[in-house]
């Protein structure tokens, strides 16, 4: 049986604006347990320049 990523089958995850938020909410709490200080427009300015280095636009 071949099994699909979860990104296929999780409805948080299908869902763009959904991954976007949890994605950022899970950068910032873990950000912040280890003492880094980051905003929301931090990790978005920062997620941008990774789409922009790799090409792949994901």
């Amino acid at each position: 049986m071949k099994h699909q990523p979860l990104s296929k089958t999780n409805d948080h995850l299908r869902d763009p604006d959904k991954r976007r938020k949890a994605l950022l909410r899970s950068v910032l709490s873990s950000s912040a347990v280890e003492g880094i200080k980051l905003t929301a427009e931090e990790v978005t300015r920062m997620q941008g320049n990774i789409k922009s280095r790799s090409g792949s636009g994901q």
